[in-house]
């Protein structure tokens, strides 16, 4: 009798194991608002018409047409004149309002441009408006070259969620190839109507 109790009780237990490991991979469901606005600013749509020919003229008249602000400043990237060479290159962040020194306390979206030293842009980044609401992740990346963890193009690291985390692009450093938390979007648009949605969605259910 007391075999078939400790059988009962093996059983039981490897269901709840089973069930547990199931459930623990499934996505979660979040509640998203119904009838989002996903119209897009002036910096959103200046983040859309960047792409890997732009040079800094041509980010400085997207600027002017957009009416925004930018500050400059200067941040070490590999050199393409001379390889194995560190430079300084021009690093923009433009924002509606004058923003100055205070990215990191800044309430409002803004965009960060990187270029490199034959003047073409190397890398960008959208960053949303801080919400009352809690969001994962706050920004779209564009890489306009492939770099050392992703190929070119338009990414969102979602390293916040715990069930996307490391299941994303992966990488190959040498004879390894490694998971990222990097979702790739085909498009700058799909990347801002991802953190558009983000920011109308209950995260904390």
């Amino acid at each position: 009798m007391r075999f078939y109790k400790i059988r009962l009780y093996f059983i039981i237990f490897i269901v709840l194991i089973t069930v547990s490991i199931f459930t623990g991979n499934k996505e979660k469901k979040h509640e998203v608002e119904p009838n989002i606005d996903y119209s897009k600013n002036e910096l959103q749509t200046l983040f859309m018409e960047l792409n890997e020919r732009t040079n800094e003229d041509w980010l400085k008249t997207l600027i002017k047409k957009y009416d925004l602000k930018y500050t400059v400043t200067q941040y070490n990237t590999d050199s393409k004149k001379r390889k194995g060479s560190l430079v300084s290159t021009n690093y923009y962040t433009i924002s509606k309002t004058e923003i100055g020194s205070r990215k990191f306390s800044y309430d409002g979206d803004y965009v960060e441009v990187q270029f490199d030293d034959i003047n073409k842009v190397i890398f960008a980044e959208y960053v949303y408006k801080r919400t009352e609401k809690y969001m994962p992740y706050r920004s779209v990346e564009f890489y306009a070259e492939n770099s050392y963890n992703a190929d070119k193009g338009y990414y969102i690291n979602m390293h916040s969620i715990l069930e996307k985390r490391d299941k994303g692009v992966e990488f190959k450093r040498g004879d390894r190839i490694s998971k990222t938390s990097l979702f790739k979007y085909n498009t700058a648009e799909d990347g801002i109507n991802e953190l558009i949605k983000a920011a109308h969605t209950n995260w904390e259910e």
